[in-house]
C-alpha cells in the first residue's frame, strides 16, 4: 500500500552558539590581557587574599575603580599570556575610551592630594566610630549577660554605625592604610558580616556587576522561603504578589543571610550561593571563615538558650533593617533597575545609583555609613564616605560639563524610599504577561567548563 505523501519538512537553521573563551584558573584578565599575578599577590597593598580570591576572573573593574592612578607598577610587568586575536571574551564595559571616568578620576586625585581619602582624616567620623565601638562593648555585655531588649536594640544600632562601617569601608581600604583597614574589617566588621562572605557579596559581586545579571544582591529573595523580586531580570511568578508580607518577614535578615547562611554553604560547596559563582579560597581564609561562623553562632545560641530567640536575634534584626533601609533604596527602584550592561563603566554606575538621597549631608552620610551617596562610593570605593560631602561639588561640576548630574541631587530619604516601594509594587503585583523580562543567566560555570555566560 502506497503511503500518504507529506510535504517536505523544513529544517530550522541551527542557532550558532557563541563560545566565550574561559579565563584560565591560574591567570587574571585585565584590560583584555591575561596576567599571572601569583608572585605579585604578596606585594598587593590590599592584601594577598584579594588577589588570590580573584583568580580566573576579570579584574578590570576592580583595578580601575580601586586605584585612582594606574602607573607602570609591578602588576604590568607580570604579563605571561595574551589573548589570541579575536579570542578575548566580551567585556560588559568598554575600557578603551573612558572620557568621563578619566576626568572624574583626575578631579578625585586632586581632591585626595589636598584633603586625603581615608576615614581617619576626619576627626568627626573618628569620634563617632570610637563612640559607637564603646557603646557596642557596653551594650554587648548587657545583651550577653541579661538579654535586655534595650541593650539588644542599642547593640544593633552600634553594630550598624561601627561594625557595618568597618566591614564596608575596611573591605575597600578606605578607613586607613590597606593593612589597617583590612584588620578592622576582619575584627570589628565581623559581627556585621563575616569577611569571606562580605568579600564575595559586596566587593567581588555587587561592585563588579552592579544591578546586572551576576549581581548577588538581585538574587537574594527570589529563592528564599518568603520570595519577592527586586529586579525585572527575575521572571515574575504568582508567589511574588505576597511581597508585602515577605518584606516584613525577612527584611531584618538582610545582614544574617550572607554572614550565617552563605558562609557554611561556601565552606561546603566552594560556591557563593547568591550568584552560584565559584569561590577561590585564599590561604588560611577557609579556616578563618569557619572559626568566625562558629563564634557568631555560638554567641547567638548562648543568648537564645538563656533569654530566648527574640532577645538573641534582636541586635541583628535592628542592624539588618538599617542595612536594608539605607542600601536598597539607592539601588532598587525604577530608574536604576537593570541599567545598560555595556558602555562606559562610570555611566552605568551612575545609572545604578539613581535612588541616592541627601547626597550633600554629612549627618545623612554618617547615619547611613555613606550609603546615601552610593554613586560616589561606586566610582571611588577607596575614598571614605566622610569625604563625600566635600567631594560632591567637584564631581557634580565634572558631570555638569558632560551634560549629566549626580544622582540624588535634591532628593530626600522619603522620596527615595517611596520610589523603592512603588517599584517593588509595580514589578511584584503585575501579572506575568505585563512584564516579559529576560531570565537570569545560568549559574557561573565551574572550572571544567570553557564557557562564560554572555556579559
Amino acid at each position: 500500500m502506497r503511503g500518504r505523501s507529506h510535504p517536505p519538512r523544513l529544517e530550522r537553521p541551527a542557532r550558532a552558539r557563541v563560545r566565550e573563551p574561559r579565563i584560565p584558573d591560574g591567570l587574571w584578565a585585565l584590560d583584555g590581557g591575561l596576567y599571572d599575578l601569583s608572585s605579585f599577590a604578596g606585594a598587593h597593598p590590599g592584601g594577598a587574599h584579594l588577589v588570590e580570591a580573584t583568580r580566573g576572573t576579570d579584574i578590570t573593574a576592580l583595578v580601575h575603580s580601586h586605584h585612582l592612578r594606574l602607573g607602570p607598577t609591578a602588576v604590568r610587568h607580570r604579563v605571561r599570556h595574551l589573548w589570541r586575536p579575536g579570542r578575548a571574551p566580551r567585556a560588559p564595559h568598554d575600557w578603551r575610551a573612558t572620557p568621563l571616568y578619566d576626568e572624574l578620576r583626575r578631579e578625585a586625585r586632586a581632591y585626595v592630594a589636598a584633603r586625603g581619602s581615608k576615614g581617619v582624616d576626619d576627626p568627626a567620623w573618628v569620634a563617632l566610630f570610637v563612640a559607637a565601638l564603646c557603646g557596642m562593648a557596653l551594650a554587648g555585655a548587657a545583651w550577653l549577660w541579661a538579654g535586655s531588649a534595650v541593650a539588644g536594640a542599642a547593640l544593633g544600632v552600634c553594630m550598624w554605625l561601627c561594625c557595618a562601617d568597618a566591614a564596608h569601608s575596611g573591605a575597600h581600604a578606605a578607613i586607613a592604610s590597606p593593612r589597617a583597614s583590612r584588620l578592622l574589617a576582619r575584627t570589628a566588621g565581623a559581627p556585621f558580616c563575616l569577611p569571606a562572605a562580605w568579600l564575595r557579596q559586596h566587593v567581588l559581586g555587587h561592585h563588579v556587576h552592579t544591578n546586572a545579571p551576576l549581581d548577588p544582591d538581585i538574587r537574594h529573595h527570589p529563592g528564599s522561603l518568603f520570595p519577592w523580586r527586586v529586579s525585572t531580570l527575575t521572571p515574575w511568578r504568582p508567589a511574588y504578589a505576597r511581597w508585602r508580607a515577605s518584606l516584613c518577614a525577612t527584611v531584618w535578615m538582610t545582614q544574617l543571610l550572607p554572614s550565617l547562611g552563605y558562609t557554611p554553604a561556601m565552606l561546603l560547596t566552594s560556591r557563593y550561593p547568591a550568584a552560584r559563582a565559584p569561590v577561590r579560597w585564599a590561604r588560611g581564609e577557609r579556616a578563618e571563615a569557619a572559626l568566625g561562623w562558629v563564634v557568631q553562632v555560638g554567641a547567638i545560641a548562648s543568648v537564645a538558650a538563656r533569654h530566648g530567640g527574640v532577645a538573641a536575634l534582636l541586635p541583628f534584626a535592628v542592624c539588618g533593617t538599617a542595612f536594608y533601609a539605607f542600601s536598597q533604596t539607592s539601588h532598587i527602584n525604577g530608574a536604576s533597575d537593570a541599567p545598560a550592561a555595556r558602555g562606559e563603566w562610570a555611566t552605568c554606575q551612575l545609572a545604578a545609583c539613581a535612588g541616592d538621597w541627601s547626597v550633600g549631608s554629612r549627618p545623612a552620610s554618617f547615619l547611613s555609613i555613606g550609603l546615601n551617596c552610593q554613586a560616589l562610593h561606586h566610582l571611588f570605593p577607596t575614598i571614605h564616605h566622610a569625604h563625600h560631602a566635600a567631594l560632591r561639588p567637584r564631581i557634580a561640576a565634572v558631570l555638569a560639563r558632560h551634560g549629566t548630574a549626580l544622582p540624588g541631587e535634591g532628593q530626600g530619604y522619603g522620596g527615595s524610599l517611596a520610589a523603592h516601594l512603588r517599584f517593588l509594587r509595580r514589578i511584584n503585583d503585575a501579572p506575568a504577561t505585563s512584564l516579559r523580562p529576560a531570565p537570569l543567566p545560568p549559574p557561573m560555570p565551574d572550572d571544567s567548563d570553557d564557557e562564560l555566560p554572555p556579559g
